[in-house]
């Protein structure tokens, strides 16, 4: 069997069997078995498991053990060769799971892997992508862990796979090879309920000559908390395991110096306890100190790497040789009064690209000439000019910023033929009408804008339309909060924002696309944080301030246009300030949408973490294509990022 998707469980609920229908879905096509190692629950979650999912094998604890026990039960009855850690309460996104099967094969079993872990929303069982950890460190000293941004991992490349070196793993997903596991001597059965099991199975992999990899293009939802709600955990468990974690890995001088450290900071009072925590924990330690001993012998004896190593690659204060005496001062669980969960990731450093039309849009595939009058004759290939971006981009440019686009999907089409707009004679592409997320319409469009936006909250968000049939690139100051009735000359009244082009398509039949003018929508429907809003005259998007009104672009314009120009040199791509606002149509309504959401959304937030700091739009000339043979349009969406960059916050 090619893997064993164990998930550890106790008093999950109704989380349980969503985690294992996820499992299933996400898994659809690998060779797998699921196993639940089940802690001991009496609140009916694994029956109801077993209701449903009759193929799922069971494995049970009489009495509550914890977290390494309850992993261990799982891998000792698993038979696949790649074995998937996760806890009860997960959700993998499509082809996670079988991705990470490929990463440990594509590493020969010799790496352990984690995927992105995103927070886990469990009223509606979706991940907040706005929200994902990626790496995870480790503090020799005093055991303190959390989040590390994958701009400060150092990237391998395996193959065609890019990973990231992560120093130390959270065990709620986690992926191996069972060879490695048992190299390792997999989770260490004789740790306490919960803590520290996860810490101590990646240090093993590091010191005995082996890598944790972090794959960011997995991902897996995971429902953190701000306390435990399902169980307690006694804080002498914890330091149990914190013993028992520093007795296997470190030699004679680093052990006494962190047992003598320890002891001073866990001299606190237990309740029913009269000898006090570390009396106690101490108690509990030598209980078993032969089995922590026996390991101690294999991994010292067999290991490649000790403890000063790891403290010289990753960064670590302690321990160091000649050094190690109060050198650091202990941190983390050392004197907290009670145990907390492991800490939810932050949110992410999002950059979003978005926007409408070749060729700007992602979705524009095969090739495409241009050989109508007036213009000159042109003939691209592949996609469109954000295309590079259709997938997450981690730490772009080494920024410490991730980098996506969402836009349309468009036909796939040549040339350009002759169409009426308003009864008058235009000529267009045959690009069509978008489909999908943020299909060119309206209505769809705003309600889709505010979905992705409060989904995944960037910190700056760029938007891009065609332009004029040149090689322009200008970045418009503002965009207008237009309504019904405040049409342009050339429109009939009640018409504004409203698009019929009428011409024969490419297979030569009279076509006519129509985009319907809003509802007018923009703050009408959900999930607009704005859908409560009156009505107000005119019916404009935005109720919440008079038609007409104006909000700005504040990207870095002028450093833009002068980047992009001492580029291209006057040529391919010529970059300016727009004169006015963004037009009258689609460009507009979305240049207007960009800088309402960073406006709403710093208003809303005080954490500065959390707002939304930059956001603009530029108008792309049609012949400033990404598939031309130096990439111009991406080229200068690249000048772009850069400039914005330079002014975004360092993470």
């Amino acid at each position: 069997m090619r893997a064993s998707i164990i998930v550890a469980a106790h008093q999950e609920g109704d989380r349980l069997w969503r985690t294992i229908g996820s499992c299933l879905e996400s898994a659809v096509g690998l060779d797998h078995e699921i196993v639940i190692a089940d802690d001991a629950s009496i609140d009916g979650s694994v029956e109801e498991v077993e209701h449903r999912f009759p193929l799922v094998r069971v494995f049970r604890h009489e009495k509550r053990r914890g977290a390494a026990p309850t992993k261990a039960l799982g891998a000792k009855h698993a038979r696949g060769d790649v074995l998937i850690f996760l806890d009860g309460h997960c959700k993998p996104e499509h082809g996670a799971l079988a991705r990470l099967v490929e990463d440990v094969e594509g590493l020969s079993g010799q790496a352990i892997v984690t995927p992105t872990i995103a927070a886990l929303k469990c009223a509606n069982w979706t991940n907040d992508l706005a929200q994902v950890g990626h790496g995870y460190f480790l503090n020799l000293a005093d055991f303190s862990c959390g989040w590390i941004g994958v701009g400060r991992l150092d990237r391998v490349d395996e193959g065609r796979r890019q990973f990231y070196e992560s120093p130390a793993l959270i065990g709620c997903v986690l992926a191996v090879s069972r060879e490695l596991y048992h190299r390792l001597r997999g989770f260490d059965a004789q740790m306490r309920f919960w803590g520290v099991e996860d810490l101590d199975f990646g240090l093993k992999c590091w010191l005995m000559g082996s890598r944790i990899l972090h794959d960011p293009e997995a991902v897996v939802g995971h429902r953190f908390r701000g306390s435990f709600d399902n169980f307690s955990v006694p804080l002498e468990h914890i330091v149990v395991n914190q013993l028992r974690m520093a007795r296997k890995h470190f030699t004679l001088a680093a052990w006494t110096d962190w047992v003598s450290r320890c002891r001073q900071h866990h001299q606190g009072s237990v309740p029913d306890h009269p000898e006090g925590l570390w009396a106690l924990a101490w108690n509990l330690f030598e209980a078993e100190r032969v089995s922590v001993e026996h390991e101690r012998s294999y991994l010292l004896g067999n290991r490649q790497r000790d403890e000063f190593w790891y403290a010289e690659r990753f960064g670590l204060d302690w321990p160091q040789f000649g050094t190690m005496a109060a050198s650091t001062e202990p941190r983390g669980l050392f004197g907290q009064p009670s145990p907390s969960p492991s800490p939810s990731p932050p949110p992410r450093r999002l950059v979003l690209l978005t926007g409408y039309w070749p060729p700007t849009d992602i979705g524009v595939a095969g090739d495409r000439t241009f050989p109508q009058p007036p213009f000159p004759e042109k003939t691209v290939s592949g996609h469109g000019m954000l295309w590079k971006w259709r997938n997450l981009q981690q730490n772009y440019m080494g920024s410490g910023y991730d980098v996506l686009a969402i836009t349309p999907t468009f036909k796939a089409v040549q040339g350009y033929n002759n169409a009426t707009f308003m009864g008058q004679p235009v000529v267009v592409p045959y690009w069509g009408k978008g489909t999908g997320t943020l299909m060119v319409d309206y209505r769809k469009t705003s309600t889709d804008f505010w979905r992705i936006v409060q989904e995944l909250r960037p910190i700056a968000i760029m938007s891009f339309s065609r332009g004029r049939p040149n090689e322009t690139w200008v970045l418009e100051p503002f965009g207008t909060n237009w309504a019904r009735d405040q049409a342009v000359p050339q429109l009939l009244p009640n018409q504004f924002w409203t698009l019929e082009l009428n011409y024969l398509n490419f297979q030569n039949v009279q076509t006519t696309e129509h985009w319907d003018k809003p509802y007018i929508g923009g703050s009408a429907d959900d999930p607009s944080p704005f859908r409560n809003q009156g009505a107000i005259k005119y019916d404009p998007p935005d109720r919440t301030l008079p038609a007409l009104s104006q909000r700005d672009s504040n990207l870095p314009m002028a450093a833009i246009v002068e980047a992009i120009n001492a580029h291209f040199g006057g040529m391919d791509v010529i970059a300016s300030i727009g004169a006015g606002g963004a037009g009258n149509f689609v460009s507009d309504f979305m240049a207007y949408h960009v800088a309402w959401y960073r406006e709403w959304w710093t208003a809303t937030n005080t954490d500065p973490s959390k707002t939304c700091l930059f956001s603009g739009h530029t108008h792309v000339g049609i012949f400033v294509e990404a598939a031309d043979p130096d990439n111009d349009g991406e080229t200068a969406v690249d000048i772009q990022l850069a400039e914005l960059f330079k002014v975004l916050p360092k993470p």
